[in-house]
């Protein structure tokens, strides 16, 4: 059984490693279930999650900023949120206009 202070902890240490050597944040280990709690885990493949996690690291390895959460939430939580303003201005523009037309020719 994995518990939260488990896997904060295994997280934490692969974060460090991954820094010290300049990795990615790949965290996700392959032989635990920690796949499966990541609500994100849908969004990994996606064009976001890596430009996302590549500036992620940058601005982590440059001490610019200092994660308190592991960075696949991080991540997953800004990609979700970035998809869904999408969708939403997507939907948007498909509806139709409100405001009456005004003819253009006369």
């Amino acid at each position: 059984m994995v518990t939260i202070g488990t896997l904060a902890t295994a997280l934490g240490e692969k974060l460090k490693k991954s820094i010290s050597l300049g990795g990615k944040f790949d965290l996700m280990d392959q032989n635990t279930n920690t796949k499966n709690l990541n609500p994100y885990v849908v969004y990994q493949n996606t064009e976001e999650w890596a430009i996302i996690a590549q500036l992620l690291e940058r601005l982590v390895n440059n001490q610019d900023i200092e994660l308190k959460t592991a960075p696949e939430y991080v991540i997953g939580y800004l990609v979700e949120k970035l998809r869904n303003k999408d969708q939403a201005r997507l939907k948007h523009q498909r509806q139709p206009s409100q405001t009456p037309q005004i003819p253009t020719t006369l």
